[in-house]
């Protein structure tokens, strides 16, 4: 029994320094969103068809600060690097307790999603590609 306690211990300390040295995850905009358009008001004389549509991600600003209201009262932070294939925003060193945010954006939609950058972040990237065979442009922007 004691045998057992000892491994068990040893397991526990080898997955908390594991856990204590992993790299971490980066954090990545949703590559689509679900909408749900609505007419806020008719037309005379036209009946409204209201319905759901899938947006795709078309990029990425990062914005340093406390979100605002509004969003173009918001600090955005120009990157480093703007090229054909993607942007690039790196930091000297991790975020740590600075206020940046991650703000993603939609094809054709005023909607965006903002996530605060976690506080190990060191660089945050646009990648733009564009499939061969379908002509497809994606887009895939995270914070690492």
């Amino acid at each position: 029994m004691a045998m057992r306690s000892t491994c068990l211990a040893s397991w526990f300390l080898h997955l908390s320094l594991y856990l204590a040295i992993a790299p971490a995850h980066a954090q990545s905009c949703p590559p689509t969103i679900d909408i749900a358009e609505r007419l806020t008001k008719a037309a005379d004389g036209f009946n409204v068809k209201d319905h759901a549509s899938t947006r795709s991600l078309t990029g990425m600003s990062v914005v340093e600060g406390p979100l605002l209201e509004e969003p173009a009262a918001n600090a955005v932070l120009a990157p480093l690097s703007m090229r054909a294939n993607g942007h690039f925003w790196p930091f000297r060193t991790a975020i740590g307790d600075s206020e940046v945010w991650m703000r993603c954006h939609y094809q054709g939609s005023g909607i965006s999603l903002d996530r605060r950058v976690e506080p190990h972040v060191r660089k945050c990237t646009v990648t733009r590609s564009k499939d061969p065979k379908t002509g497809n442009t994606s887009f895939l922007a995270e914070c690492a």
